[in-house]
């Protein structure tokens, strides 16, 4: 279970800044600055499913709707990303004798 919530809570987090440095990348300057000719514009939810659960996104947007995210594309619902992941662990042994 804890394992479960650990890959959710990774997942969750590598999905959120990977599509933050596109939004980035797509409007040419970094976060709190500004540009007259396109600007974010909120984060709204996406439930996205992945391998073995569903985990909740927020896709960043601009404010012209111009900005097309490579990683999971508009409309898309299912996040093959993971398998790797999820592989390992489910097959590394916890030791807690550190």
């Amino acid at each position: 279970m804890a394992r479960t919530a650990l890959s959710k809570c990774l997942q969750k987090k590598i999905l959120n800044r990977t599509m933050d440095a596109e939004l980035e990348y797509h409007l040419g300057y970094p976060k709190h600055l500004s540009d007259e000719n396109n600007s974010r514009n909120g984060h709204p939810e996406k439930t996205m499913l992945t391998e073995n659960q569903s985990i909740t996104i927020e896709v960043p947007r601009d404010r012209k709707g111009s900005f097309k995210p490579v990683i999971i594309p508009k409309y898309k619902k299912h996040v093959h990303l993971f398998n790797d992941l999820s592989i390992l662990t489910k097959s590394t042994p916890v030791n807690s004798q550190y």
